[in-house]
């Protein structure tokens, strides 16, 4: 099977993004009950992604051609508005959507699997499906899902449009179950910390009545570390009792706070263990232990994570 790469000159295009149910955001396995209620899976990826794609300003419909409660509490859930489930031309509403959010084409982007969503995906900017789709509408698709339909290909597609569109998450943290493990990524620079010294002390002395200093870069603060007391300042590590660390980015300030934290001054990697707190403006996390590693711009948390965190870099086309 051939597979197309990501044509990402369409991709920096898209402004609405539309996707089919069955066999899409679901593996396309429909479960009746004897009373003849329906019941589906729908995966966590795809509407985390979904989530992410609405919160940097992506637009998102469903049109589905079967009605079904299951799809409305769904969509409600994610909170799409856009949402179509009808027996007939799914490329009437698809113009309809254009022509209300006044979109080329081109500014459109459709993922379907079934020879219902041909129409449309000859139209629209960006056609995408997933690889169980029937043959014909792969050979009109733009691109073919390395993730299957309910697995995680919608998810697939919206990282990809948001990283084209230079809309990267520069923290996002989601709750992976499977694991009870959340990451963190974060496309900031490395700064340039100055000398650890709060007070003069020798190695491995408490400091008592405070710890802190500042990393900035080009005069501008990347992050602050606050602590009540801190231990082996002369040391490759710094032990911080009730640490505080500030992170700065384009959406405002992210606060972590923990029982205690190690410093690695050469890395710049900080440990911070025992209720751990992750906060912004509106989301958190908590957590039994969280791992900030500097070179590879990225955070760990595990042990009773819980809670939702999303953080756009604020970076415009």
């Amino acid at each position: 099977m051939r597979r197309v790469k990501f044509p990402s000159n369409k991709a920096k295009k898209i402004k609405l993004l539309i996707t089919d149910v069955d066999g899409v955001l679901t593996d396309g396995r429909i479960i009746v009950g004897s009373g003849g209620e329906e019941f589906k899976n729908f995966n966590v990826a795809d509407g985390t992604g979904i989530r992410l794609g609405l919160r940097a300003g992506l637009k998102i419909a469903i049109i589905s051609g079967r009605k079904s409660a299951a799809t409305q509490i769904r969509a409600k859930e994610l909170g799409i508005n856009e949402l179509w489930q009808i027996e007939g031309d799914k490329e009437k509403i698809c113009e309809k959507l254009r022509r209300k959010h006044k979109l080329s084409h081109s500014e459109i982007a459709y993922v379907g699997d079934d020879i219902y969503d041909i129409g449309i995906m000859k139209k629209v900017g960006f056609a995408v499906t997933v690889p169980d789709a029937v043959d014909e509408v792969k050979q009109v698709a733009h691109y073919i899902t390395r993730k299957a339909g309910g697995h995680g290909a919608v998810r697939e597609v919206i990282d990809f449009l948001l990283k084209s569109q230079k809309k990267r998450l520069i923290s996002f943290i989601s709750i992976l179950l499977a694991c009870g493990c959340l990451c963190m990524s974060s496309c900031s620079k490395k700064a340039e910390l100055p000398p650890i010294q709060p007070h003069q002390t020798e190695a491995g002395e408490r400091v008592e009545g405070g710890f802190s200093y500042t990393a900035a870069e080009g005069g501008k603060v990347i992050f602050e570390v606050e602590g009540e007391k801190a231990t082996g300042l002369g040391g490759d590590t710094v032990h911080i009792e009730k640490p505080e660390v500030k992170w700065y980015s384009g959406d405002g300030v992210v606060t972590v706070k923990a029982d205690k934290g190690v410093l690695t001054k050469e890395t710049e990697d900080i440990c911070f263990e025992g209720n751990v707190s992750v906060n912004s403006a509106s989301d958190w996390i908590s957590c039994d232990r969280l791992d900030w590693i500097a070179s590879e711009g990225k955070m760990t948390a595990r042990g009773g994570a819980k809670g939702e965190f999303y953080l756009s870099d604020g970076s415009e086309d």
